[in-house]
């Protein structure tokens, strides 16, 4: 089954996070508007 955009969008943040230089803070943000990522 297919995730909703939400899910979809979350997980991309989540693998950005994980490649954070940060020791601190492991931070991800995806900016997206009409289920484009901008």
């Amino acid at each position: 089954m297919r995730p909703d955009w939400d899910t979809y969008f979350m997980k991309i943040a989540f693998t950005v996070a994980e490649r954070s230089t940060c020791d601190r803070a492991f931070v991800g943000c995806v900016l997206v508007r009409e289920k484009r990522i901008l």
